[in-house]
């Protein structure tokens, strides 16, 4: 997935910061004058937080006005909504709707393809700190140069996609496929296969069960059924046995560290990963890489 940075100077006194990964963005903008403009939904939902200021958008033919630490969706697929801003930052982050569609498990979309999402365009009650402290994390761990790797800026992503589907109100549809056919052993041996051939690369419950040849709450109802976990939690326990192996393989002089080796496998945060190990192994990724075993 790559990934590309800048900042611009734009019409009517905006700036822009901006990190692009493909199939979501984080972005901060300073409006700094009066501004009139329309939003066009594309296939992408962008949600807006408030940092200093105020801005009004029209949405469903309903004025909204957001100020200092609101939370909204800005714009989504098949909107037109006007909006005005008079010196107003905003942090705003950017999620395809094929990567929403991934993370929800409904590889037709919320209503079918170009359906809107979200029902409302404000989380429910209590949300707002969760969405900042998710967006803020994702900040973190895509700014970070040795951290943000292929692995790491995917589960971020996800992340954010997993944050806003709980969040905001969603319209309501029902999966294509029937949820609950072909959960059974074959389905989960195929779904084992491809995620121990390829832990290495950015992978969804909708990648799984694809591969499992079942529908992803099919995959969801196998891997609970025989292993009593999830499709993804059995992906990052093979991902902690992979590094595990490295960190075991890792020579003196040949620069291996923690952080490196964490990443490589999709772990951003550090300390996550030392917990994490020290539950699985008994010790820490420290030791291990150390030669204590």
């Amino acid at each position: 997935m790559a990934k590309s940075t800048g900042a611009a100077e734009g019409p009517a006194g905006m700036a822009i910061s901006y990190v692009d990964t493909g199939d979501f963005a984080l972005a901060q903008v300073d409006f700094r004058n009066v501004l009139r403009f329309t939003n066009r939904g594309a296939d992408s939902v962008v949600i807006d937080t408030v940092l200093d200021g105020s801005i009004e958008m029209e949405s469903e033919r309903t004025p909204q006005r957001y100020s200092a630490g609101d939370v909204f969706v800005a714009t989504q697929p098949g909107v037109v909504w006007p909006g005005r801003t008079e010196g107003v930052r905003l942090h705003a982050v950017t999620l395809s709707a094929a990567l929403l569609r991934d993370v929800a498990g409904d590889e037709d979309g919320a209503g079918g393809p170009g359906a809107v999402p979200f029902a409302d365009t404000v989380p429910h009650p209590g949300g707002l700190a969760r969405w900042r402290n998710a967006a803020r994390l994702v900040d973190e761990l895509v700014g970070e140069p040795e951290a943000a790797s292929p692995l790491v800026v995917d589960s971020a992503g996800r992340l954010l996609a997993a944050t806003a589907l709980s969040l905001f109100p969603r319209s309501s549809a029902e999966p294509s496929r029937r949820a609950g056919a072909d959960a059974h052993s074959p389905a989960l041996r195929r779904a084992i296969t491809f995620i121990e051939s390829c832990p290495d690369v950015p992978l969804t419950v909708g990648d799984i069960a694809r591969a499992a040849y079942v529908s992803p709450r099919a995959v969801q109802i196998a891997f609970r059924r025989h292993l009593d976990t999830t499709p993804m939690n059995y992906l990052r326990r093979v991902r902690l046995d992979r590094a595990h192996a490295d960190l075991q393989a890792a020579q003196p002089g040949d620069g291996a560290t923690v952080t490196a080796i964490a990443a490589r496998w999709g772990f951003g945060s550090p300390s996550r990963f030392a917990a994490d190990y020290r539950r699985a192994y008994g010790r820490s990724p420290q030791q291990t890489l150390r030669g204590m075993r």
